[in-house]
């Protein structure tokens, strides 16, 4: 009989659910519990280990089960919590999740999620960095409006400028991983030379949907919306909304509209248009 293990990931520890077992456990998050875990999963027949993706804390146990060849799904936080929602499950507690991760991946279908070469999981870094850095900016301008006092326009000012610097520095530095890595600097090429793709929307692309990989230029052009080809792979729903969405004039997508972009087409969850500017 085949198994389904849900892992709830915290900072700290890992709650593992095996089910129908209803094997239940935990190993602290860190090298020698990423090893424990490996070994107990080992044991037994998985179909599919589902995790939640919990902002990074996640990452080396995610490592370590792909580096075993075990069946690894990264489960979206949203869609879990429609689904215990509509499993009519409301409460919520570790092992609780746990369960549910669990029951989610023998339900629903997931994709094995993709190993990363390095500089990929460095660029995806890179870019929750600079997410976290363009909405302090983009807080520090708002509050910088609301500010009469001569002294505190000043550091206003300054506090915006050194956010400015330091996010151009990791745009710089996003370029310079993506050419480390042959694959990686082959789709940037790919993606830049698509009219009204900047550099940061093109490493932000290869950072979140690694079938880029797979796909022709065709479908690369569909999926920055400067085409009306569509395409059967798993991120036709952020094509769809990428492609709604990045109907602008060349050059035209940089920075925060960027983020905004891919933070709604990598779930899949399309915005309102009132999110457009």
């Amino acid at each position: 009989m085949l198994s389904f293990c849900g892992i709830d990931v915290s900072k700290d520890r890992l709650d593992v659910m095996v089910l129908p077992e209803g094997h239940r456990s935990w190993v602290p998050n860190d090298v020698a519990g990423w090893a424990e875990l490996v070994e107990q999963l080992r044991d037994c027949s998985i179909a599919a280990i589902g995790i939640e993706a919990s902002g990074g804390y996640e990452r080396g146990a995610m490592r370590a089960l792909l580096a075993a060849d075990l069946p690894v799904r990264q489960v979206n936080p949203f869609k879990l919590r429609q689904f215990a929602r509509a499993s009519g499950v409301l409460a919520k507690s570790d092992p609780l999740d746990a369960r549910m991760i669990a029951s989610f991946v023998a339900t629903m279908p997931t994709r094995p999620a993709p190993r990363q070469a390095p500089a990929a999981e460095r660029l995806t870094e890179m870019l929750a960095v600079r997410r976290q850095l363009s909405a302090e900016k983009v807080a520090a301008e708002n509050a910088s409006r609301l500010v009469e006092d001569a002294m505190l326009q000043r550091l206003s000012r300054r506090r915006i400028a050194r956010l400015a610097a330091d996010i151009d520095v990791l745009d710089q530095r996003l370029v310079e991983i993506v050419a480390t890595d042959v694959a990686l600097a082959h789709r940037y090429r790919l993606l830049t030379s698509m009219p009204g793709v900047g550099s940061v929307l093109a490493c932000t692309l290869i950072a979140l949907l690694p079938e880029l990989g797979r796909l022709s230029r065709k479908q690369v052009a569909a999926l920055v919306g400067v085409a009306p080809y569509a395409f059967d792979s798993g991120a036709q729903g952020s094509a769809m909304h990428l492609g709604r969405s990045s109907q602008r004039s060349p050059g035209a997508l940089h920075g925060s509209d960027e983020r905004q972009q891919l933070e709604s087409g990598a779930q899949g969850v399309p915005r309102s248009s009132r999110s457009r500017r």
